[in-house]
């Protein structure tokens, strides 16, 4: 083999090499293209089914809990943003807790939501019969549970929610509070399963099984 010839070689081995590389990397970039395409679908149908009214119990149970989940146009929060409002189902007026959920794309390309109450729960108490006065919302408004992030993923069945980071303890000043841990929806269902927030000890676990209003 001459010099010429193997100069002639060594070059096509790095040409094909550096094409080989290319191509790998034009495979992997087009895989997260369309990771990130599904996850943005995901999300999409995540934000149409998830809102609704959802009720459990019957009506002669005491104990029954009704829940409204509410798409909020609140641009100063985030894209996504829902209300939630839960109150005792004989009495409307005896308002449980509320909430307020985030959905967003993480840096990983996951469906993530992060959890708010209000710092000044009885400033919203009306939301439900006055949508317009959550458009004041202000992330000013809102405490985040540091540690309660879900995240979202679309199985068969529809949606289910996992903490992204357990344990979810988000302070002291939330002890006591009821905090979702795992979400799921499937059609006209919605599971949580919360616990509450406790100082030391093993913590009390609730789960609680509701139904889209007109839907059982």
């Amino acid at each position: 083999m001459t010099a010429r010839t193997g100069r002639r070689t060594r070059t096509r081995t790095r040409t094909r090499t550096r094409a080989l590389a290319l191509a790998a990397m034009l495979l992997a970039l087009g895989g997260c293209a369309n990771q990130a395409t599904r996850t943005r679908e995901a999300l999409q149908a995540l934000e149409s089914a998830l809102p609704g009214e959802y009720a459990s119990g019957s009506e002669a149970d005491a104990v029954g809990v009704t829940l409204v989940i509410r798409r909020l146009l609140a641009p100063a929060v985030g894209e996504a943003v829902f209300y939630v409002h839960a109150a005792a189902a004989d009495d409307p007026r005896r308002v449980l807790w509320q909430r307020v959920w985030t959905l967003s794309i993480g840096e990983d390309k996951q469906i993530v939501q992060t959890q708010y109450v209000l710092k000044e729960p009885r400033r919203w108490r009306g939301a439900l019969d006055e949508p317009m006065l959550l458009q004041a919302l202000l992330p000013d408004d809102l405490t985040a549970l540091g540690g309660c992030a879900l995240q979202w993923q679309q199985v068969t069945a529809g949606f289910e929610a996992h903490l992204r980071t357990p344990p979810c303890r988000p302070g002291s000043e939330q002890r006591g509070l009821w905090v979702e841990q795992h979400i799921a929806l499937e059609s006209d269902t919605l599971e949580l399963l919360e616990q509450q927030i406790a100082a030391v000890g093993p913590a009390s676990t609730w789960t609680l099984r509701l139904h889209r209003d007109g839907a059982r």
